[in-house]
C-alpha cells in the first residue's frame, strides 16, 4: 500500500478503527528486555509488576545475578504512547541499579467508574511512586 493511500483520512480511519475494534491494544506492552549486555556478557533479568491502582502498573526491572546498588525511577510521558520508549535508558540503568518504571496503563482497559485521570491525579501517582522508590 503506497505512502499517499495511508495518509488518506478515510483509509488511516479504517485501519485504526479496524485495530482498536478487534482488540489488539494491550493494556500494557512488553518490554521484551529479557537480558542485558554488560561488559561483553549476557546478563539475565529479573522483572515484576507492584500493584499500583488501576491507572498504572510500577514494574521493577533488577539483574538476577547480583544485588542493585540503588533505586532509579522512570517516569515516561503521558501522552498515549507505552512506556517501552524508555527501553534502552532500563537496559542501561540496570547494570547497577534496581529500575522502576510508571507503566501508565492504556485507558481503554481502565473502568470508567474509576473516574477521570487528571493533572492532579497524575502528579499524585508519580509523587506515591517516588516514595515507593
Amino acid at each position: 500500500m503506497s505512502a499517499t493511500l495511508l495518509a488518506h483520512p478515510i483509509v488511516a480511519a479504517t485501519i485504526w478503527r479496524a485495530w482498536f475494534e478487534t482488540g489488539q491494544q494491550p493494556s500494557r506492552r512488553s518490554f521484551e528486555l529479557a537480558r542485558v549486555r554488560i561488559a561483553g556478557a549476557e546478563r539475565p533479568l529479573r522483572w515484576r509488576a507492584l500493584p499500583f491502582g488501576p491507572f498504572a502498573t510500577l514494574s521493577e526491572v533488577v539483574r538476577a545475578d547480583r544485588e542493585p546498588d540503588h533505586t532509579v525511577l522512570l517516569v515516561p510521558p503521558l501522552s498515549g504512547g507505552f512506556p517501552f520508549v524508555v527501553r534502552d535508558m532500563a537496559a542501561r540503568f540496570v547494570s547497577t541499579a534496581r529500575v522502576r518504571i510508571l507503566e501508565w496503563m492504556n485507558a481503554r482497559f481502565v473502568p470508567g467508574a474509576e473516574g477521570p485521570f487528571l493533572l492532579d491525579d497524575q502528579a499524585a501517582l508519580i509523587a506515591e511512586a517516588i516514595r515507593r522508590s
